[in-house]
């Protein structure tokens, strides 16, 4: 009963703050350029798999899918693994357009550092927003936003709460401010196997 609960009240909440936030926000295409597998998602169910990663196999490529709401690491075209995700608490809203939207970003980008020392456990930060995301926001009046993370849960002490709560419904919530969240165990695995400035592509619902 306490999980029903805490997992009505976090979906409710969340719910009424992405619907009050997306009825001002302007319309953002998703920029798919260098992206390999979003145009396209059913390439991703045709790929082999491989078992292990050497000096020579090497994750080159994170792809995130909306879709099928999970994580791909990939290495030369090859699915080493995957993993349920959840996302912004503005996912039905579409692409991120501005700060505070709780949208996750659309699009391709890199890893831009690691953090070991995040709110959440451990963390790699996503590149957003990159220059026609700046210039969009410019355009409309808006802040572009930032801090859009790949991360588990959070880590503080005063979060144990939350912590229970997300234990209970992740990652059928989307309960980011915008990031893509997996468990605690497997951000451990996916922060020792990825390298700085390795290709993350996020593709679209639609």
């Amino acid at each position: 009963m306490q999980s029903l609960n805490l997992k009505s009240i976090l979906s409710l909440s969340l719910v009424m703050l992405s619907t009050s936030l997306a009825l001002s926000a302007p319309i953002k295409q998703a920029d798919l350029t260098g992206t390999q597998y979003c145009k396209d998602e059913t390439k991703l169910k045709n790929l082999s798999s491989i078992a292990y990663l050497d000096e020579r196999n090497e994750i080159d490529r994170i792809v995130v899918s909306k879709k099928s709401r999970e994580l791909y690491l990939i290495s030369q075209g090859r699915i080493y693994k995957t993993y349920k995700v959840a996302f912004g608490f503005g996912f039905y809203g579409g692409n991120k357009v501005q700060m505070g939207d709780g949208r996750t970003p659309e699009g391709i980008y890199r890893v831009e550092l690691k953090n070991a020392q995040s709110a959440y456990r451990k963390a790699l930060r996503v590149s957003y927003p990159n220059d026609r995301d700046k210039a969009f926001a410019k355009a409309n009046g808006v802040a572009p936003g930032g801090d859009i993370m790949i991360h588990g849960f959070p880590v503080a002490d005063n979060k144990e709460l939350q912590r229970y709560a997300l234990s209970q419904t992740h990652p059928q919530l989307n309960w980011t401010q915008g990031c893509v969240a997996v468990t605690d165990k497997e951000i451990e695995e996916i922060f020792s196997l990825v390298a700085v400035n390795t290709t993350i592509e996020i593709c679209p619902v639609d």
